[in-house]
C-alpha cells in the first residue's frame, strides 16, 4: 500500500487491502483511499469485506 501511494501513478489497484485488518487499521486505510479518490486517482478495489465495498462509485460482484 504505502509503495503504491508513494509512486503516485493515475491509478490505484488494490487486492484485498484491508483483509485481516482490525477495524481501526481499517478505517486508516479507507480514509486513505479516499483522500487519493479525491485526488482524481482512479481506484480498483478487489474486496471480499463490505466497508471497502462501501466506499465505491461501482460496485461488481463475482
Amino acid at each position: 500500500m504505502a509503495r503504491a501511494l508513494y509512486r503516485n501513478n493515475g491509478i490505484l489497484i488494490l487486492d484485498e487491502a484491508t483483509s485481516s485488518l482490525d477495524k481501526e487499521s481499517e478505517e486508516i486505510i479507507i480514509n486513505a483511499i479516499l483522500k487519493e479518490k479525491e485526488k482524481g486517482r482512479i481506484v480498483l478495489i478487489i474486496s471480499h469485506g463490505e466497508r471497502a465495498g462501501s466506499i465505491a462509485d461501482k460496485r461488481y460482484k463475482l
